[in-house]
């Protein structure tokens, strides 16, 4: 029996199926004997979903580079956000594609093995479908995020050193994959290896092939301004908005969806990564992010402190700026943004009963020119030592991927640049649920439709990992223009050679002598 393992040093190490499985060689165990269940599709489902979960959370470039902030703190210039909006990484951001190649090859694995499963037909075929999704969905963001990077043939691949394809290329091979995984069910009718229904968003679903695709196109769209690509990525937003492949809604207005849709599970979202926090320091991306805000949290169940030593702050005046006075937003977003009182009550420890006790404390909000978000509702906390610390662990929340809000807005934009009629419709729609009247706010810029579009999408998604890559998709005018300084002096020649992708990470290239690095970051990695 082969032994099955694929040898890729692409930045991930040289990696195996029995790094994955814990499949080893015919004297022990072998594919043959270890597909013997619907357990064993499941766990190998289980693993691909959780190196999906795992290479969306390892780097957050992309997140600090395209985060709307009036400052970085500068006693905190030495911070990873810090350097990655100066386009000067440290190693932290050497960003690692291990996890997705390792999702990658979880995928193939099934894809090459599927027919080994003892499960009826429907359902073996619902696990290939799933594969399929996987696939497109990672060399989707492998795209994005490095540009060129290997394509992998199958999970049989020995000892092979693979160099990296162009990005048309890896984004033919994301559509590829996304266009089979539209043969999955709507979320309502997945199912698992013993034919009961699924009740979370963490897979694929014939809505979430959808979105994909959507996003690939409106991608390849902007990479390539080619009208037919925004016309496709409508197409596949249109097929979700008009519930053709899930029945989807949105949340009833900002404040049902920080306390629900972020929550997970609600008819909002399409596609979600499911959080678990099991140690200290196991942070999600929204987490991250949240937590290095001025005063983050600033909530009545929570500790408070303002002297708390974040690296990010928002301005009141910016926030009045983003958002009217009568947007619902405004305060479902924001914490006490319009009070003059914060009354907020801290829990504090008591020396002499040993407990953790409330205390109310008042502070002037008339005098505090920051803005405190409050788009995060749920983190967890453990508590240590006899000095009983509150340690914080993460955010109780799933990573919303995307949501029916996000696909409106999209198709608003995919209307517009493809010059296509009604692109304002989903604008409106959306502001509606944010208690906004319909009326056409492209005069507030001047006429340019696609310009309205972007900062609604600005206002709608803060804080949900969408700027960076809609700055991107928009062209070079909003690079400039919406990015930090650093990124305004970027020459085309500069953007061309890689600048706005990931550097490759030293581990890639150490023993493969294909891998190249961006020319961009030849001489500025180290």
């Amino acid at each position: 029996m082969k032994q099955y393992f694929i040898y890729i040093v692409v930045g991930l190490l040289a990696m195996s199926c029995s790094g994955y499985l814990d499949v080893r060689p015919e004297n022990s165990t072998t594919f043959n004997n270890y597909f013997r269940s619907g357990q064993d599709a499941e766990a190998l489902l289980n693993s691909m979903m959780n190196n999906v979960r795992v290479a969306e959370n390892s780097d957050m470039l992309h997140i600090a580079a395209g985060l709307k902030v009036d400052n970085v703190v500068s006693d905190y210039r030495g911070t990873p956000i810090y350097r990655a909006r100066q386009l000067a990484p440290v190693s932290y951001f050497r960003s690692n594609w291990r996890n997705y190649y390792a999702a990658i090859n979880d995928a193939d694995v099934m894809l090459d093995n599927a027919y080994r499963f003892p499960m009826s037909e429907e359902i073996v075929n619902i696990y290939r479908l799933q594969a399929y999704f996987v696939k497109g969905l990672c060399y989707f963001w492998l795209a994005r995020a490095w540009g060129e990077v290997p394509i992998v043939p199958d999970s049989e691949s020995i000892e092979i050193k693979l160099a990296k394809s162009s990005v048309t290329e890896v984004l033919e091979e994301a559509t590829k994959w996304a266009l089979k995984a539209m043969d999955l069910p709507k979320y309502e009718d997945l199912k698992d290896y013993a034919g009961n229904k699924r009740t979370t968003k963490q897979y694929g679903s014939k809505g979430a092939a959808a979105a994909l695709l959507a996003n690939i196109y409106a991608w390849r769209a902007g990479l390539e301004n080619r009208k037919e690509y925004w016309e496709e990525a409508e197409k596949y937003c249109t097929m979700i908005i008009e519930n053709k492949v899930g029945a989807y809604g949105l949340g009833a207005d900002p404040e049902d969806v920080c306390n629900r849709v972020f929550k997970g599970g609600s008819e909002e979202s399409i596609l979600e990564i499911y959080r678990t926090f099991t140690a200290v320091g196991e942070f999600t991306e929204l987490a991250y992010v949240g937590e290095q805000f001025a005063g983050w949290p600033v909530r009545t169940d929570m500790e408070v402190s303002f002297s708390y030593p974040d690296v990010l702050e928002f301005n009141k005046t910016t926030i009045n700026e983003l958002y009217s006075g009568d947007d619902l937003r405004r305060k479902s977003y924001f914490y006490g943004l319009d009070s003059t009182e914060f009354h907020v009550k801290v829990k504090v420890f008591n020396p002499e009963t040993w407990e953790m006790e409330d205390v109310i404390k008042v502070f002037d909000n008339t005098k505090i020119e920051k803005a405190y978000i409050n788009v995060f509702r749920f983190p967890s906390y453990t508590y240590t030592g006899n000095d009983k610390e509150k340690i914080f662990l993460g955010m109780e929340m799933y990573k919303i991927v995307w949501r029916l809000a996000d696909i409106m807005l999209l198709r608003a934009e995919c209307r517009c640049r493809a010059g296509l009629p009604d692109a304002m419709e989903d604008v409106i729609a959306i502001r509606e649920r944010a208690g906004l009247t319909g009326a056409d706010l492209t005069d507030d810029f001047g006429g340019d439709v696609q310009l309205a579009i972007f900062r609604e999408r600005e206002r709608e998604l803060l804080f949900e990992d969408t700027r960076y890559y809609d700055v991107i998709r928009n062209g070079v005018e909003y690079v400039r223009r919406e990015l930090s300084e650093t990124f305004s002096r970027l020459s085309d020649k500069d953007i061309q050679n890689g600048a706005l992708y990931y550097p490759v990470g030293s581990s890639a290239m150490n023993n493969n002598d294909l891998i190249l690095q961006n020319v961009y970051w030849n001489t500025k990695v180290q």
